[in-house]
């Protein structure tokens, strides 16, 4: 394959990227490029590539999944990112994300658990499956998490996070109100659950 550029991987990086014909792109330390004595237009030989995937990107793609795992929890496809962001070829951060799998250091459902689990009581039920969903957890999952850990009615959770803000129905005025209904609202909870609640508390007047 053809070496068609070689760049810095960034400014004042001791990385550089080599952008190949026939295959993903490399990156590779400059003292790593050094050795291999090619330049831009060169034919870099298959088994070299092979080489330099198997020996160098592959354990050090596992040592940088487990590093970002050190950080806290990660799910699959924010950890696959994370290393594809980082210049790994996919099948490597595919091999890391298996490899760190193997170990049970990265598991959606019990990411998805423990999420619900810690959120549950400040964020609506719509908020929670929007944000895991963002995290690029399937719909099974969150929906088989959501079932098992979500336990809060949403009525109780919007008195809770009032009397958190210490929202008085009795001295409230108008502005106060709709700043209100305007935090519940970015929360997720639905307009009718905050009317209802709100409704309860005695505060007649809304918007």
């Amino acid at each position: 394959m053809i070496i068609r550029e070689i760049r810095p991987y960034s400014p004042h990086s001791k990385k550089v990227i080599l952008r190949l014909d026939g295959a993903e792109d490399l990156v590779l330390y400059k003292r790593e490029f050094t050795r291999l004595g090619v330049s831009e237009g060169d034919d870099l030989p298959d088994e070299v590539y092979d080489s330099l995937i198997s020996e160098i990107l592959v354990p050090r793609a596992r040592r940088r999944a487990l590093h970002l795992l050190e950080r806290g929890d990660r799910t699959e496809a924010d950890l696959y990112r994370k290393l594809r962001d980082g210049g790994y070829p996919a099948p490597v951060a595919r091999d890391a994300l298996e490899y760190v799998a193997s170990y049970g250091y990265v598991d959606d459902e019990r990411y998805a658990s423990n999420y619900i689990r810690y959120h549950q009581d400040k964020r609506s039920r719509r908020r929670l499956i929007s944000d895991l969903t963002s995290k690029g957890i399937s719909a099974d999952i969150i929906d088989r998490a959501m079932e098992q850990e979500f336990e809060t009615s949403e009525a109780d959770q919007i008195r809770q996070l009032l009397e958190r803000r210490r929202f008085d129905p009795q001295t409230a005025d108008q502005r106060e109100r709709q700043k209100q209904i305007r935090f519940l609202l970015g929360r997720g909870y639905s307009y009718s659950d905050i009317r209802s609640v709100m409704g309860d508390l005695d505060c007649p007047t809304f918007l």
